[in-house]
This record gives structure tokens, sequence and C-alpha cells, in this order.
């Protein structure tokens, strides 16, 4: 309990008012007592605050006990007043403590003042306590709620149900619906297509293995698709297992992945154009020569009709080139299409030709009966060569390259250690080389972007970042 104990003694007699300081001190209270005999006496000394308790008498001459609770209570809600008198009745009793005195005490009976006392201040502190216990969860919920909508992504919370219990500010933003809206919906209802399915698969894959990281695009009410990069993780929420996490907007990094992809097609470009400057100027010389010193004088049962033939199949080949030239220097979005990707790879091994050395054997090795693809005729050749100059430069004295494709079917254990990977049938493209291999620490940072064991001015350190891209 407080020490000293400031209270207000509303009393208009002197000789009681004396008793009642010396039942306290008697009990070892430390009190410092102030005295009221009216109305204003009593207001002022209200006014003058650092009260700690009011004791008051009943009946007063031109004042009473229930008035000096009334203005207590108005200005001090949480002042303790306990009722000090000799003509409290017990319906008075019951006024007193409806209108909201802590306790009443009989002057004949001062026995019980000071357990009042020590029961009104040990409320007193307890309420105390609840308050500050309130004001600390208070501002602890303020604070989770403003870092929540402070999150520079979207925040969510739902059950094994999929009902959404707590989100905040921004996912209402991005998914552009209001809280009452959200809190009919699913986590899928967010994505469309096959996403819709590999998001329910995901969210599935949290409540099973405890966390999962996941890629897809965010489908806003109007129709706008994100690019989002979603962590999920396992919780026990008042006893029941529920999926927290967070997604963060990728678009930037979309983006700078594309710039990635250019800048590595540029730098294959331009190894592709000193090999294919000179076999294509070569290839204009045989078209312009044969066709200007033969033609002219070409008889239909002439016999140069072979060198003729040889021009043509040259004039193709340098057609050919041009076009593959024309596909890896413009800029274009990805246009996916379905493809024999044995054939893809055949139909570039010319090209690929021309990017190794002498030395280095070739191997392109087809599968028979190969599964059809998805994909941009233009970023598998960007991999391809991305692949095929890394492993020429791994061969400086030489060796054998060999690019294969294959029908695999891959199991869950093995999408389990793949990220991204979904079990099934899949068509597999494979470049090998007997080069010079890598260590573990190289191993370690292969798909790091502008890493490289070259020299300077030898790479960029994107072609395995890029291949990985795309």
């Amino acid at each position: 309990m407080k020490s000293p104990l400031n209270i207000l003694h509303l009393e208009d007699s002197p000789r009681d008012a004396a008793i009642i300081q010396h039942t306290l001190e008697a009990a070892g209270m430390n009190c410092a007592i102030t005295g009221a005999q009216n109305r204003a006496q009593f207001v002022a000394a209200l006014e003058g605050g650092g009260i700690d308790l009011i004791l008051s008498d009943y009946s007063l001459p031109a004042f009473d006990g229930l008035s000096a609770i009334k203005i207590a209570r108005a200005s001090h809600p949480d002042l303790p007043v306990i009722l000090v008198s000799g003509t409290l009745g017990e319906e008075l009793a019951i006024d007193a403590l409806k209108s909201g005195a802590t306790d009443y005490v009989l002057k004949e009976r001062l026995a019980r003042l000071v357990p009042a006392v020590r029961r009104a201040m040990q409320e007193v502190e307890e309420r105390g306590e609840r308050q500050r216990a309130e004001q600390m969860i208070r501002s602890e919920r303020n604070f989770f709620e403003t870092s929540l909508n402070s999150l520079p992504g979207i925040f969510f919370l739902f059950d094994q149900t999929g009902k959404f219990l707590r989100w905040n500010r921004n996912f209402e933003r991005v998914s552009g619906r209001p809280a009452g809206e959200l809190a009919g919906m699913g986590p899928s209802d967010f994505f469309t297509g096959e996403e819709k399915d590999y998001i329910a698969r995901q969210v599935g894959e949290v409540f099973a293995k405890g966390a999962v990281n996941a890629e897809a695009y965010f489908t806003a009410k109007d129709g706008t698709r994100t690019p989002y990069y979603f962590t999920g993780h396992k919780i026990q929420l008042e006893g029941q297992p529920c999926l927290i996490g967070m997604g963060i907007d990728v678009s930037e990094r979309k983006r700078l992945e594309a710039q990635f992809i250019e800048a590595q097609k540029m730098e294959v470009i331009g190894h592709l154009a000193s090999g294919v400057a000179h076999d294509f100027n070569n290839i204009l010389l045989v078209i312009t020569c044969y066709s200007e010193l033969i033609l002219a004088d070409l008889v239909p049962d002439s016999q140069l009709r072979a060198y003729v033939e040889e021009i043509l199949h040259a004039a193709d080949h340098a057609s050919g080139l041009t076009r593959q030239l024309l596909v890896f220097s413009r800029r274009q979005t990805v246009q996916p299409v379905v493809l024999d990707l044995g054939d893809a790879v055949l139909g570039m091994d010319k090209m690929l030709r021309r990017l190794i050395d002498e030395n280095i054997e070739l191997a392109i090795l087809p599968e028979k009966e190969p599964g059809r693809i998805r994909a941009d005729p233009g970023y598998v050749g960007q991999v391809l060569m991305n692949l095929v100059v890394n492993a020429r430069d791994a061969m400086p004295n030489g060796g054998k390259l060999t690019v294969a494709t294959s029908n695999v079917t891959l199991d869950e254990n093995y999408a389990r250690n793949h990220p991204g990977v979904v079990p099934g049938h899949q068509v597999m493209l494979s470049i090998s080389d007997t080069g010079t291999g890598m260590t573990d620490a190289v191993k370690a940072r292969i798909f790091e972007a502008f890493f490289t064991t070259k020299a300077a001015g030898k790479g960029t350190g994107l072609g395995l970042a890029t291949c990985q891209t795309i």
C-alpha cells in the first residue's frame, strides 16, 4: 500500500475527525489527511489533486456523502470513497454503494475502518495493474497491427479449412477486395488456371510438412495479375493448425531477370557474329561467283548442274543462319509453342559447332520417341548456346561435349528435393562435357548473377543465371 496515504476526509466534527485519524495511525498507517467540512473545501481539495482515498461522513449541515460521491466520481471515477457515519442505516448504505461508494463503516464500529481502507487500496492497486496490463495488451496489439500494415508485402493467416483469420491492409489493397469480401474467400481464390491447383497443393504441403515457398501470379478483383513470391509456415493457434505467411511482389525481380536474359543474349550473339560473319561472307561469295560465271552459260543438259545445286545448298544454308541470327538478336517476349525438343536441338547442330573449337567433339543424341514440350524455341536455343559456350571454355585442351534429350519420369522423392518440380512424365535436356569440372565452392555459386571464374573481359557471369531464369 502507498505510503504516505493521502486522504481527503469530509467531516464536520473535529472530534470524530481526530478519532478516525488516531484509528488509522494506531494501525500503523502513514497517513497525510486533508480535512474538509463543507462542499467548497471538499471540491477545492479534490481539484488540488494527489488524493488517494476519500473518507466521508454521510450527513453534514449543508452537504451530504452521496453528493460528495457524485462529485468525486465525475472527476475521479477510480478514486475509492468510504462512508464513515453514525447515521447510516441499511437502506442508506445500499444507496451509497449504488451511488459508487467503495464501502461504508459505522462510527461505532471503527474496527472495520482499517481493513476497509486496506481492502480499498488493494483494489486500487489491482485495478491499476489490470489497467497497465490492458494498456500493454492494447499497445502490443497496436504495434502488431501497425507492423503488419507497414509490411511491403501481403500478410495472411488462415486455418486448415481455408478460412481467413487475419490479413493486413496491403492484402485488401492488392486484391482490390474489402475486408467483408476477403473473409469469405479461400487461398486459391486469388489465382487462375493451373496456378489455382498449384497453390492448393502448396497449401496442403504446408500443413503436411510445416513450411513451403511458392511463386505464382496473384490475381486481383479487376483481373490484374502480379507475380508474387510466397512463404508459408504451419503454426498452432488456439489448438488448431493454421498457416501464416507473406507474399512479396517480384515484378521488379522479373524485370531484372528479363534484362539479364537480354544482356546474355547479346553476349552470345557476339560469339555468333564472329563465326557466322565469316561463313556468311564465304557463302555469299560462292553464290555470287557461281551465279555470275556459270548460270549465264548454263544449258539444260549441262554437267555443271552439280555446281548449281551446291550454290542453292549454300544459299539455303546462309538463309538459315540469317534467320537464327534474327531470332536471337531481336527483343521479344516468350512465345511458347509445342515442339519436339530433339528436333530443336538437331536444328541447332551447325550453329553449336561454330561456337566450339576444332579440338572439341560434339555429339547430339536425341530420344528416338520423344515426348513433346511447350516452350519458346528461341529461349531453348539460348540455354543451349550458353551451356555449350561454358562447356567449351571448360575444355581449353579439347574434349567431348554431349547434348542429349530423353524421356524421364520424376517421382515424389525427386520433387521433394527439387522445389518447383511436379512429379510425373518429363522430357530432359542434358549437356555434359569432359572439361575441368568445378570445386564445391564454385558449385555453390554457379547460378549467382555476375559470378564468374573467367578472366576479366572473358565473361559477364550471367550465363548460368540466365539459364536458370529461363
